[in-house]
């Protein structure tokens, strides 16, 4: 079977006025994994004795999001 996923990340550094120097700042990033939930299946089971023989019993994982806030100093 085919293996189609799209991943997209998102980084937006904002600057903290006045805090401790100049420097400071939050970055936020968030990111997502197979954006568009495609199902990629496994391989289909090869073994000739085996009653799933030629069978596909397993999926990739699912679309996953996951977001960030890192502070910079």
């Amino acid at each position: 079977p085919s293996y189609l996923s799209w991943n997209l990340g998102v980084i937006r550094d904002f600057t903290l006025p006045n805090l401790i120097s100049e420097e400071n700042r939050v970055q936020f990033r968030a990111e997502f994994f197979n954006l568009f939930n495609n199902t990629n299946f496994g391989n289909p089971n090869t073994t000739f004795t085996n009653s799933r023989f030629g069978q596909i019993t397993s999926a990739g994982a699912p679309r996953e999001i996951q977001f960030g806030l890192k502070f910079i100093w």
